[in-house]
């Protein structure tokens, strides 16, 4: 699985999985605990603790309340179309694209990564 910058400062990426993946993870947090073997085969598929996952499903199913604690503000002082505060552009165009909310800086993102139909959302800094 490739991982996707999505906050430097706050050390947030995500991967884009597979339909089977989201099926795992539905099984597995729909309980109040998981298993030892359940969170061993969580961190060999991906490479983190269960603890340090953020949010996972449906790429359009995001809460906005994620997408708030996740995409960073960005500041362009030379941004003449702007006002106030601008989100990051995932497209690699920042000098052309402002995006003026969040949710639009998200889609910039899944369209940049061709529209994946799930991800998982993590902070990196408990990776094993």
């Amino acid at each position: 699985m490739r991982k996707i910058e999505v906050n430097a400062t706050e050390n947030i990426y995500l991967y884009v999985i597979s339909e089977d993946d989201n099926t795992f993870l539905e099984a597995m947090f729909s309980k109040s605990r998981f298993t030892l073997t359940e969170s061993t085969e969580f961190v060999r598929r991906y490479g983190f603790k269960p603890e340090c996952l953020i949010a996972g499903g449906k790429t359009d199913e995001i809460e906005r309340d994620i997408l708030n604690t996740i995409i960073p503000e960005e500041i362009y002082p030379l941004a003449p179309r702007t006002k106030g505060t601008t989100y990051k552009c995932y497209a690699g165009v920042p000098s052309i694209v402002m995006h003026e909310d969040r949710m639009s800086s998200w889609n910039c993102l899944m369209n940049t990564l061709n529209k994946p139909e799930y991800v998982l959302i993590f902070k990196e800094n408990a990776t094993i």
